[in-house]
């Protein structure tokens, strides 16, 4: 699993890990676009809706590449 400098797993917006089928969200999961992880209960909360979304949207259409 990619790590970026902050230490923390490296996400994309959605929550997607470098790990097919594995997704991150919370103070441990760091978008690029963030110069470091949001350590916020609120953020934290959004990013885990975000994945949640993701996650049933990847099971419901899975991937053709």
């Amino acid at each position: 699993m990619e790590l970026r400098a902050s230490r923390c797993v490296a996400v994309d917006q959605c929550g997607h890990t470098s790990v097919p089928g594995v997704y991150a969200a919370g103070d441990l999961a760091h978008v690029a676009d963030l110069p470091m992880p949001m350590q916020s209960v609120l953020a934290a909360a959004a990013a885990g809706q975000a994945a949640d979304a993701t996650v049933v949207r990847d099971m419901a259409i899975p991937a053709t590449s």
